[in-house]
């Protein structure tokens, strides 16, 4: 798979996730009711969302697998995703306690965000945890692609059991996210971003028909489980229709060259255009969609370009000191 049809699927991801975090839940975003189009939209790609990022971090490491020296792999996570989650997320601790509009009323304890599932920080909490232990399967199996699918099958196994795992450092959504990081790094070693057109062609009517019955159980109230098979095939199979139907995008590809970026500030700016827009009496659900979107997307770009060449701040804000 080419570098722009890898990069235009990760700006899908970019755009679903900006799109969550702008519509919210009953407890965050713009709160809407369940009869909402917005809302629905949202929950329709509820099992699509995360495990698309997921999915592509999984088969960007079967294109970079490990080779060896364990610590360099582990201090280059740490580096690329722990360090922008404690800078970042003490940022984003205190406007949410501080700012007015956006304070969430939980106290000063600043530090619980490196060590529980803290808004959308727990995800780069999680998939550190799912990079050790690949990388860990690879030392141990010295990169026996036999047992890929025996892992996965595991894998599968840990995904309906992950409730019964901690939350601290989101260890629970380890094993909710494992499966969808294997299928990816599958999809690269067995090529299944190049599969036939009639396989192709069932693959998406299977996939409709899930997501139909996803849509339905919501109409009629009965919201299903994430850790169910459902759940599962809709995760797995998306990413690997997205990357067949070969979506070739500049725009989306130049957004997804920021995923990371967006996925780490996009929250500043959806919740500051709410606060906004509310401030001026602005109702308007389309005009909130729409504002908190292009600005979640926007503002972490604009972020990314300011902070890419100062050194340690690019170190510390992005996990990075090269340039883009």
């Amino acid at each position: 798979m080419d570098s722009i049809r890898l990069q235009s699927i990760r700006g899908v991801a970019c755009f679903l996730v900006v799109y969550f975090h702008v519509v919210g839940t009953d407890f965050s975003g713009m709160k809407l009711s369940y009869d909402s189009f917005y809302r629905q939209v949202s929950y329709l790609f509820e099992f699509i969302r995360m495990p698309l990022f997921t999915f592509l971090s999984g088969y960007v490491y079967g294109l970079r697998r490990f080779r060896g020296g364990i610590n360099d792999f582990v201090k280059g996570k740490f580096k690329r995703l722990i360090l922008p989650l404690v800078f970042v997320g003490f940022v984003f601790f205190l406007v949410q306690s501080f700012v007015p509009g956006i304070n969430s009323g939980e106290g000063f304890i600043w530090f619980k965000y490196l060590y529980l599932p803290y808004a959308h920080f727990w995800f780069i909490q999680a998939i550190f945890i799912v990079f050790l232990i690949v990388c860990l399967v690879e030392k141990v199996l010295s990169y026996n692609g036999d047992f890929l699918l025996v892992i996965y099958f595991i894998s599968v196994f840990l995904f309906f059991k992950s409730y019964l795992f901690t939350e601290y450092f989101s260890i629970d959504r380890v094993f909710y996210l494992l499966p969808f990081f294997l299928m990816g790094f599958i999809s690269k070693v067995y090529g299944l971003y190049r599969i036939r057109v009639e396989i192709l062609f069932i693959l998406i009517l299977v996939f409709v028909f899930m997501m139909l019955l996803h849509y339905f159980n919501y109409l009629e109230g009965e919201e299903i489980d994430r850790l169910s098979w459902l759940s599962l095939f809709i995760g797995c199979f998306a990413p690997i229709i997205l990357m067949n139907i070969r979506i070739d995008s500049k725009w989306l590809a130049y957004i997804g060259g920021f995923s990371y970026s967006i996925y780490l500030y996009h929250v500043f700016a959806t919740a500051g255009m709410r606060v906004v827009l509310n401030k001026l009496m602005i109702n308007d659900e389309f005009v909130h969609v729409s504002l908190g979107v292009i600005s979640g997307i926007v503002f972490p770009i604009l972020v990314h370009s300011t902070f890419k060449e100062k050194g340690l701040v690019s170190f510390m804000f992005l996990g990075t000191n090269k340039k883009r």
